[in-house]
Formats: C-alpha cells, sequence, structure tokens
C-alpha cells in the first residue's frame, strides 16, 4: 500500500517520452474521424431511406383521405358554418373516425425519423469538417 501511494506522490516527477501527447491527441483525432464518418453514412443511409418510406406513406395518405370521405367532411365543414356550429359534435367525431389514423401515425413517424437522421447526418458531417 505505501508503494502506491509513494509512486502517486512521485508520478510528476516521472518523465514521458518525447511526443507521447502529441502521438496520443492524433490518435484520438483519427478515431473520432472514423467515428464520425461511420454515425454519418449510417444516419445518412436512415437518412434515405425514411425519405423513400415517406414519399410512399404520403402517396397512400393521400389515398386512403380520398378514399375515406374526409374531405366531404371538412367541405361541410367550410361550406355552411352555421350547420357547423349547430352539428359541431357530429361533424368533428365523423371527420375523426373517416380520419386513417394508422396511415397518418405511420406518415409522422417516418417524418420525425427522417427529420432526426437528416439532423444527425449534417451534425456528424460538421464534427468531421471541424476535427479534419
Amino acid at each position: 500500500m505505501k508503494d502506491i501511494e509513494s509512486v502517486i506522490k512521485n508520478i510528476d516527477t516521472c518523465p514521458t517520452p518525447a511526443g507521447l501527447n502529441k502521438s496520443i491527441v492524433s490518435r484520438i483525432q483519427i478515431l473520432e474521424q472514423k467515428r464520425s464518418r461511420q454515425r454519418a453514412s449510417f444516419f445518412g443511409l436512415f437518412s434515405i431511406v425514411s425519405f423513400a418510406g415517406l414519399v410512399m406513406s404520403f402517396k397512400a395518405l393521400w389515398t386512403n383521405l380520398a378514399s375515406s370521405g374526409t374531405y366531404e367532411y371538412i367541405s361541410l365543414l367550410v361550406s355552411n358554418p352555421s350547420d357547423a356550429t349547430t352539428f359541431w359534435k357530429e361533424i368533428s367525431f365523423s371527420i375523426i373516425e373517416s380520419v386513417p389514423l394508422i396511415t397518418l401515425s405511420l406518415f409522422l413517424v417516418l417524418a420525425l425519423a427522417f427529420i432526426i437522421s437528416s439532423f444527425k447526418t449534417v451534425e456528424n458531417i460538421e464534427s468531421k469538417l471541424i476535427i479534419a
């Protein structure tokens, strides 16, 4: 135990090899660049995949909205506001029932995934440029 304490007390007096600090810092920078490049590649690929899914889910959402009758309820709401205020509960429940919630949820999840992965891609590219 005393040997360890004496080593810790005398650690400042131990000489370090020349260039050790520089080689450690350069190795850390190389590893950070590699990690940043890997993350940028992963998030870039994920951005592309999520964008493709976003386009397909938007097309499906548009088709489902057209076939579900949501447009008719909304046009009734806009065209005749006096009836809309009278029967607002029935119209709002009809709109809620006619909206394709699964397709809408899928679209929103893919939109969020695309936004987050795009920001992460840009963030990793910027960090790679700053390190270099």
